[in-house]
């Protein structure tokens, strides 16, 4: 597998930069490409308090990836206004296996992307288990999104000098991950609601909306021609996501929390929920003469974060278990980002 994820990767930038060498000896004005890599060797996962008010205490996860690699690549043919790319992202640098494959399609100022990629690792339960319920659990989850964003056109650097990049848009995304549900309790209504004993779920399952917007002002300067060689700049890169949709616990859990907090029935397992995300980096970018203002390399620091807060599932009489599956989770770490345009 390892071996089938280096050759798909290559196979991915070989079909797409060799016709960009073609397209280019016919019509110099004809194709443009971009080729990139986003290297973050290093990623710190954890469950801060500030994104899990309720704790995490019964439930330790290990990731397996600590490392990812973006490779991207795009052909942007002038004449019909519309760039194709493809982006392959992988763990643990160049031996892992392919995590997500991403194509987008863009027309004019629209950028159209699909992405599917994985939560994978192993976790530790050491609360009270229920019959058939494992003390230890891997997960194998797909987390899958498609996107419509609009590329503001940018028409001069701001007083600082930057170009910014901007874009907003729209998407919709499923997601299946492993969380700790903690169950509500009450003698009844829902203003006397305490917490009961709580389960995990490997299999919680979230469909949502979102809308997303953002900006990239290394790309941004990349796109206009606007990178001077030999300079060294600052550059900043986040996408900001806000989104709601449904998120439904698994039967498996309902008769895991309905056994731990016996005389009482699990409330509708399906409720409203919101998401939020950030994805930010920060640092600087060198131009380096030799690339003659096609190329950068950049060094800074990425963090990510995203939550979901769940609604409803509140008990109000006594023989009901109420449950709250909000959850939130950062990652962090040092990113090198390598690009060249022609």
């Amino acid at each position: 597998m390892r071996f089938f994820g280096r050759f798909l990767v290559l196979s991915v930038l070989f079909c797409f930069l060799f016709p960009i060498y073609l397209g280019a000896e016919e019509d110099k004005n004809a194709v443009q490409s971009v080729v990139g890599v986003d290297y973050l060797p290093h990623v710190v996962w954890s469950f801060p308090s500030f994104l899990n008010p309720h704790g995490t205490d019964e439930i330790d996860y290990d990731m397996e990836a600590v490392a990812f690699t973006s490779y991207e690549a795009n052909v942007r043919i002038n004449k019909l206004k519309t760039t194709l790319g493809l982006t392959a992202v992988v763990d643990d640098s160049l031996v892992g296996d392919v995590d997500r494959l991403a194509g987008y399609a863009a027309t004019k100022n629209f950028l159209f992307r699909y992405s599917q990629g994985k939560i994978k690792g192993s976790a530790d339960w050491t609360g009270a288990t229920a019959p058939g319920m494992a003390q230890s659990f891997d997960y194998d989850h797909r987390v899958t999104s498609y996107e419509i964003n609009y590329m503001f056109s940018d028409k001069g650097p701001d007083e600082s000098g930057m170009t910014f990049g901007w874009y907003a848009g729209v998407g919709y995304t499923t997601l299946k991950v492993p969380i700790e549900v903690h169950t509500l309790i009450t003698p009844g209504g829902k203003e006397n609601q305490v917490y009961g004993t709580p389960v995990y779920d490997n299999d919680y399952d979230a469909k949502l909306y979102c809308a997303q917007f953002g900006f990239d002002t290394m790309l941004g300067e990349m796109a206009k021609g606007r990178i001077v060689p030999g300079t060294i700049k600052f550059f900043g890169h986040t996408q900001d996501t806000l989104g709601f949709g449904e998120g439904t616990i698994s039967p498996e859990s309902v008769a895991y929390a309905e056994a731990l907090n016996p005389g009482r029935t699990f409330v509708d397992r399906e409720g409203f929920i919101t998401y939020v995300q950030n994805d930010s980096t920060m640092g600087i970018f060198w131009a380096p003469s030799f690339f003659k203002g096609h190329g950068v390399i950049a060094l800074g620091y990425n963090l990510n974060f995203s939550f979901i807060a769940t609604f409803g599932g509140a008990a109000e009489r006594a023989n009901e278990l109420g449950y709250d599956a909000s959850f939130g989770l950062l990652r962090h770490g040092p990113q090198l980002r390598v690009y060249a345009t022609w």
